[in-house]
């Protein structure tokens, strides 16, 4: 998608309606979609620090192999950018704070 936010969110509204079609129940307020750039827009003071101690705790070499989730290689000619985007990867595992589960009457 080239990094546009637009299409991304489209991309996103189909996983929703994936999501509908195979059952989930969006109705009840269990089940509640988030869309990361809001949450990151609004929790800037939690993820940015994050962020940072992430890229704080680990080696260069390390974040270089982890480029290859962008398609690029240790080889690569990078944009500092390109280079902090592992480093906002790993956040994003951390930073939502949701909590994914089933109860027994969907299994």
């Amino acid at each position: 998608m080239g990094g546009d936010l637009k299409k991304i969110q489209v991309i996103g509204q189909y996983l929703i309606e994936i999501w509908k079609v195979v059952g989930v129940n969006l109705e009840g307020g269990q089940v509640e979609f988030l869309w990361s750039c809001e949450e990151i827009n609004t929790r800037a003071h939690e993820y940015w620090p994050l962020v940072l101690d992430i890229a704080r705790r680990n080696k260069f070499p390390r974040i270089l192999r982890c480029c290859q989730i962008m398609g690029r290689s240790e080889q690569d000619e990078l944009s500092v950018a390109q280079v902090f985007y592992p480093c906002m990867q790993c956040a994003d595992v951390f930073f939502p704070k949701v909590t994914l589960g089933l109860s027994n009457e969907h299994c």
